[in-house]
């Protein structure tokens, strides 16, 4: 039976051309796509809601919601811009991720053409006959293609779409039916058939995929409009639960709009599971970068040339990967496409989009060859899985020098593709440009269509004895000429290049190689004082490591101790208490599987060094397991038990449930359940000082450790996976959305303490609560700011409390270890204070006050002692707003006067004035303080002078203004007649 190829289709057709004015952002009116963060419940993303008067509801993307602004009668242009706000106004949500509109991606194609012409010259052109004659598909193959909606029934699909992963997300909830919702054209009926319609069936057209390879078709449109993103998320989201078995996704859509966060992540996780992200380059002639998905670096960037192999008139430039047959029928219709119609029948047309698709059949074609899902470095310079890096490294460059901006690494070739994937090489570690401290470093490699007396293996250009390597070769039971390596080899420090090399067995003239470039350095530890952390195997006396020049300490949590716990210490030349060793006894941190405890590995550890030193590690790590690391409640020094940065918000808690049956949570669920504070902390040397970062954000650092909190007895599971960002700010912010903060810092001649702060805030509460941080313990050489609880013994490093009129207490103190220090205290607004408030800080040694909103710091000596208290004392935090109502003028029993009633809802100085109607003063009635309730002031009808006005019409003018310079006025008519 022939195999067929397959290719993931991408829609991209003519919509334009180069256009220099700027594009507006297309998306549905008065629907928004919501991300909330990890924990957050569907009754609070309502109401979040809410707050901009939209419904919430629930996508089938994790964490994801579309909200839906009512009507209200607003035309296209008003919902458009009530959108936008009520985008920005969800922005200040502490639980909220990401938030954009509705975007609206469109297929790119053109009207669809006729006569039909059954011409395929794009076949021949990229060499697909030459590669059937070796591979024309597998039926393990699939390839998932997103777009508007697909006729099922076509005569020339039969069979072709894989019935039990296709899904419609433009019902709720999702079904089967992936057709469209009337008559007229089908996007994506077109895009499928360049990848999958039958062959040599005595019909029709011929798919790239001539047999067995199937569509994994998405519909998230009834016709052929734009593709709603929240309807494409939820088909990020399925492609996400079958990752393991989809190889490639056509992507024939687009817009210009900013890069998604969201989007991102999950063409990043397709790659990292072997699935290629294909995406069309788009129509209008100009710089694909600003379009998306295709300006991406995480997906394969597919342009479209013509009959003559030149570029598309319309096709987008800039960041391309690959070129593919698209059409362009500018002279003809019959250089276009030749596709599929909903009809039955067929017709030319022209975009990206159907180029695109040509490149996911061939990563279906490769797959079917046998080559790997493994990922490595492609010519682009980024990672991709192998079959997507084989047809860049096979294109044709039609003679451009590579890689070029407009058709990247070259016009695919499909059967130098398939001969390439004859043979194959892949080297997944060591890592390239990666830097390793151990000497002994793992060594894995894959080869396939070759033989073991084929392979070479060459380091820094001698080649390594097969007798250190060939006996390890483990061979594929389902395919004779694939091999994997896999063991552990010692290098010398400095510059590293392995290399590989092999020879098909089938065409000697056919080879494939890799190679990759590492380094092998020591570790150094930079004298001075910092929380250290080793990922190794150490000796359990740290002098055997570190000298004898050295004190090190590491934090005990006793719930005994007045201070909650203690530093056990050990000294290179003096005191060494066990529990400060690189094995301190009772600990129990392992890798996630394993029984046996591997200490110093998950502990932290104050290391206090006069010189510089280096570890030179002799032995790796395993890699693919996570590491659990045993919390006892109060403060616990971790350390990264990897080689690498990694996610703080990527650790999970381990807790043990209902049954004795332990059970996983995520940090926040970990955190809301009242089992871990969400903040990671980390020691600044040059500061000596800490800083924080509150999941989701934040990393543990190599070779370093950190604080944790914990409140109830857990496990830490840390994942071995790379964090991509460090945070580099030494400074942490207050995580608030509204309300005030201001920031304390105290400074010595050397060192200073910045990362305090004190506010308040609508969502906090006078308690402990998610708002505030509590500040860790101190060792030697400290200065030290932080706020004491009010219930509880802890220190805080963030304190917000409850934004409301009454009056806020804090309990400030300064720490130093040098006695006479002479100490700078420093304050400035995070954010800003409302009107009126005032803020006092006293020093509670001398009984000074200073006012934080006229003064901005206050300097002191420590006087001998190690602290220093203050007390912040702030009002008025919510202006009592006053207001006037229920102003009148009418004449009183004494003849010719008036009587001036008005309501104040607060205490205020109050001015009663009359005026003409054009504003000139004329009487002033009375001015002074009044009290909120009913008030009263009759007017006699004369000037400032006594003299009886004339009749006409007059205004009375009531002014009220508060302590805070709050100011309001009303004003009510009065007509004199005389």
């Amino acid at each position: 039976m022939m195999k067929s190829m397959w290719i993931a289709v991408v829609a991209t057709g003519l919509l334009g051309f180069a256009n220099s004015q700027p594009r507006q952002i297309e998306f549905v009116p008065g629907q928004i796509v919501l991300t909330a963060k990890p924990g957050v419940l569907l009754t609070t993303v309502r109401q979040i809601a809410s707050t901009v008067g939209a419904e919430a509801k629930p996508i089938l993307c994790q964490d994801t919601y579309l909200l839906t602004l009512p009507a209200g009668g607003s035309d296209a242009a008003a919902m458009r811009q009530r959108t936008l706000t009520a985008v920005e106004s969800l922005r200040a949500h502490q639980q909220v991720w990401l938030v954009r509109p509705n975007y609206l991606d469109r297929p790119l194609d053109t009207v669809p053409n006729d006569p039909r012409y059954p011409d395929q010259w794009a076949l021949p052109m990229i060499n697909a006959p030459q590669a059937w004659d070796i591979e024309l598909g597998d039926a393990a193959v699939k390839v998932g293609v997103i777009d508007t909606n697909f006729r099922s029934t076509h005569p020339d699909m039969v069979g072709r779409y894989d019935t039990t992963l296709s899904r419609n997300f433009v019902a709720e909830p999702p079904d089967n039916n992936i057709d469209p919702g009337g008559g007229g054209s089908s996007h994506g009926t077109g895009v499928a058939s360049v990848i999958v319609a039958n062959a040599n069936n005595g019909i029709g057209m011929a798919g790239l995929c001539w047999e067995n390879v199937q569509v994994v078709a998405m519909k998230t449109n009834n016709n052929d409009g734009g593709l709603p993103f929240s309807n494409i998320l939820q088909a990020y989201q399925h492609v996400n639960d079958n990752v393991a078995v989809i190889d490639a996704v056509n992507m024939s859509y687009g817009g210009f709009r900013p890069p998604d966060q969201q989007e991102e992540g999950f063409f990043q996780n397709w790659i990292q599971n072997g699935c290629v992200p294909v995406a069309a380059a788009g129509n209008d002639n100009t710089d694909s970068r600003s379009f998306q998905p295709a300006g991406s670096d995480r997906v394969i960037t597919v342009a479209a040339v013509g009959p003559t192999m030149n570029k598309a008139s319309y096709s987008n430039y800039g960041k391309i990967d690959l070129a593919a047959p698209g059409g362009d029928m500018q002279n003809a219709l019959n250089q276009g496409v030749l596709v599929a119609t909903p009809q039955g029948d067929y017709e030319f047309t022209q975009g990206t989009s159907f180029a695109s698709p040509y490149v996911a059949a061939a990563v279906g074609l490769l797959r079917s060859a046998g080559v790997p899902r493994t990922v490595r470095r492609a010519p682009n310079g980024r990672d991709f899985p192998e079959a997507a890096v084989v047809l860049m490294e096979t294109a044709n460059s039609l003679g451009r020098r590579v890689p070029d901006p407009e058709f990247g690494s070259g016009l695919i070739d499909m059967f130098a593709g398939i001969k390439g994937a004859g043979a194959f090489c892949v080297i997944d570690a060591p890592i390239n440009g990666r830097t390793f401290d151990t000497l002994r470093n793992r060594v894995t490699m894959h080869f396939g269509g070759t033989a073991p007396d084929l392979i070479t293996i060459t380091l820094n250009g001698n080649n390594l004895p097969t007798s250190e390597w060939q006996p390890l070769l483990v061979p594929d039971q389902q395919d004779p000429g694939r091999f994997d390596l896999s063991y552990v080899k010692q290098f010398s420090t400095g510059r590293q290049e392995l290399s590989a090399r092999v020879v098909s067995t089938v065409d000697p003239t056919v080879t494939a190689s890799a190679s990759t470039v590492f380094f092998v350095s020591p570790h150094k530890v930079i004298a001075g004082l910092d929380i250290f952390a080793t990922p190794y195997g150490v000796p359990a006396a740290p002098e055997e490591t570190l000298g004898v020049d050295f004190a090190m300490a590491r934090w005990i949590t006793d719930p005994q101790h007045p201070n909650g716990g203690f530093y056990a210490r050990y000294f290179g030349d003096g005191e060494k208490d066990a529990r400060a060793s690189f094995a301190p006894p009772g600990t129990d941190v392992r890798p996630d599987g394993e029984t046996i405890p591997t200490p110093p590995r998950g502990l932290g550890y104050f290391l206090s060094l006069n010189n510089d030193i280096v570890i030179q590690a002799m032995d790796p790590i395993e890699l693919t397991q996570a590491y659990r690391i045993p919390l006892t409640p109060g403060w616990n020094m971790i350390g990264n038990p990897f080689p690498f940065d990694v996610d703080w918000n990527g650790c999970e808690v381990e807790i043990i449930g209902d049954g004795a049956i332990p059970q996983r949570l995520s940090l926040i669920q970990a955190a809301d359940q009242g089992y871990v504070r969400l903040q990671i902390y980390r020691y600044l040397p040059f500061e000596g000082d800490y800083t924080w970062k509150t999941a989701p954000l934040g990393e543990m650092l190599r070779w370093s450790g950190h604080w944790v909190r914990a409140l109830k007895a857990c496990t830490l599971v840390v994942p071995p996976l790379a964090s991509r960002s460090r945070s580099v700010a030494g400074r942490a912010a207050p995580s608030l959305s509204e309300g005030w903060a201001m920031r304390l810092t105290a400074s010595t001649a050397d060192r200073s303490s910045a990362n305090v702060f004190i506010g308040a805030s609508r969502q906090a509460n006078d308690s402990i609560g998610r708002e505030d941080v509590e500040k860790p313990p101190v060792w030697r050489s400290y200065l030290r700011v932080a706020v004491r609880s009010e219930d509880s013994r802890d220190w805080l490093a963030q304190d917000i409390r409850k934004m409301d009129s009454r009056r806020k207490t804090w309990i400030v103190e300064v720490s130093c270890d040098q006695p006479d220090a002479d100490v700078s205290m420093n304050w400035s607004q995070e954010l800003a204070l409302p009107n009126g408030a005032r803020l006092v800080i006293e020093d509670m040694l001398t009984g000074r006050k200073v006012s934080m909103t006229q003064e901005s710091g206050y300097r002191f000596r420590m006087n001998g002692q190690t602290s220093r208290t203050f007390k912040v004392t702030a009002e008025s935090m919510v202006r009592s707003r006053v207001m006037i109502s229920d102003l009148s003028v009418a004449p009183s029993r004494a003849r010719g006067s008036y009587d001036v009633r008005y309501n104040l809802t607060g205490s205020a100085l109050v001015n009663v004035q009359v005026t003409t109607v054009s504003g000139q003063a004329v009487a002033r009635l009375n001015s002074g303080s009044r009290s909120a309730g009913s008030n009263s002031v009759t007017w006699n009808g004369r000037n400032e002078a006594g003299i009886a006005l004339p009749s006409g019409a007059y205004l009375v003018n009531v002014t009220a203004v508060t302590e805070e310079g709050e100011t309001v006025r009303r004003v009510a008519p009065v007509v004199i007649s005389r």
